[in-house]
């Protein structure tokens, strides 16, 4: 397994990879976010890569879990991370509320 993060100051993105397709292409299968003392916020994985027409891949989809101080899940949603930019650029069938936006970019080495 490799971990990359990335490091925000009051939390910090921790990116898993697993299988060794997705770590030749440098792309992330799983990440969990914590906060400066170590308590899981949030985690995330890729349910599924996002191809057109000309199956050339274009990006790929995530499902989030925030949590709240004491575990419980307090929103849930599906987002999709686009190429080029790595960026978030849609959130679909969100459930309860966000407290704060910790998946906008998901690491995508290969491209």
């Amino acid at each position: 397994m490799i971990n990359v993060y990335y490091n925000f100051g009051d939390f910090q993105v921790n990116f898993i990879y697993q299988e060794m397709p997705m770590m030749l292409i440098g792309m992330a299968e799983g990440a969990w976010v914590t906060d400066r003392s170590g308590k899981l916020l949030a985690e995330a994985r890729m349910t599924r890569l996002l191809g057109g027409e000309n199956k050339q891949l274009q990006g790929i989809e995530i499902e989030e879990f925030h949590y709240r101080d004491n575990g419980k899940l307090i929103f849930y949603c599906k987002s999709e991370i686009v190429l080029p930019t790595a960026f978030k650029e849609k959130e679909t069938g969100q459930i309860g509320k966000k407290a704060k936006e910790y998946f906008f970019i998901w690491p995508m080495m290969g491209f």
